[in-house]
């Protein structure tokens, strides 16, 4: 469709609460601070798949193959799976998921993470029961929390190191609001976790493409996170 194109996806997307700051940080006038907003995120199931160092778009085939888009469905029950967005890149530390597959030995990067690429799925899914069980072993299927992140937006191509200094550029805004906390004396940096959420896939021309930085915000990060308000409260 030529809707995609130019930006027009109809995908289904989490649904979320725009949050604002407490009166006292909201006047702040923080020189060289990047737009961003805070999002309070449903809970949601992702499929994802390890991604190898260096890799862009490794695993995007297998998360399609997996859900049917290019034919028949790569899951138990041979079921179609509708495709959502956004497509999350995402990196973190290792843990033992509640899963519907047996993950394969991973690529652990020097800060003791692995990368991962991850299709939403519909949201009509309630349970891990309900959910097509992925034939290949290297995709799990697992359940995301509610959560809480801050977001800031790109239009353009997914390229991992301009990602990174828009994370790097977000995550400094942070810290000079008081949104993120200090590094204390026993750390190098202040540990968040990050993702890329992209919107549209390869064909849509560049400046229709919507991509985000999201940076969560948790109790151990972030000192404000029980001040946060909904923006329409």
């Amino acid at each position: 469709e030529m809707g995609i194109v130019f930006g027009v996806t109809g995908s289904q997307e989490p649904s979320y609460q725009l949050l604002r700051l407490p009166a006292r940080l909201v006047a702040q006038n923080i020189q060289n601070a990047i737009p961003y907003e805070i999002r309070k995120y449903q809970s949601f199931f992702v499929a994802e798949v390890p991604m190898n160092e260096g890799e862009d778009n490794g695993g995007f085939g297998e998360l399609a193959r997996y859900i049917g888009v290019f034919g028949k469905p790569e899951n138990a029950e041979k079921t179609p799976i509708a495709m959502t967005a956004p497509v999350i890149t995402h990196s973190q530390t290792p843990t033992v998921p509640t899963s519907l597959s047996t993950r394969p030995t991973l690529q652990i990067n020097q800060q003791g993470k692995a990368q991962f690429m991850q299709f939403v799925l519909p949201f009509e899914f309630k349970t891990m029961e309900q959910i097509p069980q992925p034939t290949n072993n290297k995709i799990t299927v697992r359940f995301v929390p509610e959560k809480i992140i801050a977001v800031t937006k790109f239009s353009g191509w997914y390229n991992r190191e301009y990602c990174h200094k828009k994370f790097a550029k977000l995550k400094s805004s942070l810290l000079s609001l008081n949104i993120l906390r200090p590094p204390t004396e026993n750390e190098d940096d202040v540990p968040v976790e990050w993702s890329v959420a992209q919107y549209h896939p390869p064909f849509t021309l560049p400046f229709f493409r919507r991509n985000e930085v999201w940076i969560e915000l948790q109790k151990n990060v972030c000192p404000i996170l029980d001040e946060l308000t909904p923006e329409d409260g």
